[in-house]
């Protein structure tokens, strides 16, 4: 499985057209996760909290994948000796971000968060810069480029919180929807993802 999700992703760096589906986020993120265990080492402590209430999102398939397995990676190089790496999702109702025409609009959270080593105030407001490589970022900074490119794209939101010693965790918001059967989309509807190279 972890050689079929990292096919996808290779094309990515390319900014090759990958089709929207409705996805359910619970299962590409448990099946992106078991190929994610494979990459990291035995110390470090995978969980998943997924919440079944969560809606679906329309986003390509891969592009989700590939933000699960970029986070996961950051949070490897950020525990090199050990840890504890927990994938949570959950449904949020916000009352004013883009609720332009008075309905609450509905986003599925996603949280990576790890037990790593943290990084500075810097780092952290410079972590989305696919060339930065301060002192305290990771090999896996362009990677954390193209993941705030895809949410972007996705029309949703990312933030970092982290601190020296207590790890680091990002939260996604990404825009919810009602459909419940995969989507039938014309060729127009592909979404593409800059390459932030």
């Amino acid at each position: 499985s972890a050689a079929r999700l990292t096919k996808p992703l290779r094309a990515l760096s390319g900014g090759q057209r990958a089709s929207i589906e409705v996805v359910d986020v619970n299962a590409v993120i448990a099946r992106a996760a078991k190929a994610l265990e494979r990459m990291l080492s035995s110390n470090i402590e995978v969980t998943l909290t997924l919440d079944d209430d969560i809606k679906r999102i329309k986003i390509a398939t891969c592009h989700l994948e590939e933000i699960v397995l970029n986070l996961g990676i950051q949070a490897r190089d950020a525990m090199p000796d050990g840890g504890r790496l927990k994938v949570a999702t959950t449904m949020l109702i916000d009352d004013g971000r883009d609720a332009a025409d008075g309905v609450p609009s509905e986003y599925v959270r996603i949280v990576v968060a790890d037990t790593g080593s943290g990084m500075s105030k810097d780092a952290q407001a410079r972590l989305f810069e696919p060339f930065f490589a301060g002192q305290d970022a990771s090999g896996g900074a362009i990677g954390l480029a193209k993941v705030d490119a895809i949410v972007k794209a996705a029309g949703g939101h990312i933030q970092v919180e982290s601190g020296r010693s207590v790890g680091t965790t990002f939260t996604i918001d990404l825009p919810a929807t009602s459909e419940t059967a995969p989507a039938s989309e014309p060729a127009s509807a592909a979404t593409r993802v800059p390459s932030p190279l």
